[in-house]
């Protein structure tokens, strides 16, 4: 495989993460939306429900990143190592990390499930007073 290839699959790679991490804050921003809204009138039955079909579906889109992250790690340093000058010009100091999306992800998915047991706790509360 040339440096085209390589350059173009490292290019489609970064274009598919960026495809499944916007499926991830759309689903995330989505989620968050819906729990400011109506978060307040579930039932508790609706809020396990809810956070089950939630959880399963964030899911995807952030595991299909997490591969498409380590993929791209292994392109470039492929491509480092057959392509050392052509490396240097076209993806210089170009990394993956797929551990910070990891823990990003994770870190706002526990945040969101989070933010709607406050706003369910805030309906408990007021429905006790």
């Amino acid at each position: 495989m040339g440096p085209a290839e390589f350059i173009e699959l490292i290019v489609t790679t970064r274009d598919a993460i960026g495809g499944h991490v916007s499926n991830f804050t759309a689903a995330l921003f989505a989620f968050l939306v819906m729990v400011y809204f109506v978060g307040e009138k579930l039932t508790v039955v609706q809020v396990w429900a809810i956070s089950a079909i939630y959880s399963a579906y964030v899911f995807l889109p952030a595991n299909a990143a997490l591969q498409e992250i380590a993929m791209l790690g292994a392109l470039l340093s492929q491509f480092r190592g057959e392509f050392p000058a052509e490396a240097a010009v076209y993806i210089s100091h170009a990394e993956s990390y797929p551990i910070v999306f990891g823990a990003i992800a994770l870190a706002s998915w526990a945040l969101s499930i989070a933010f709607l047991i406050q706003c369910r706790l805030g309906r408990a509360k007021d429905d006790a007073a």
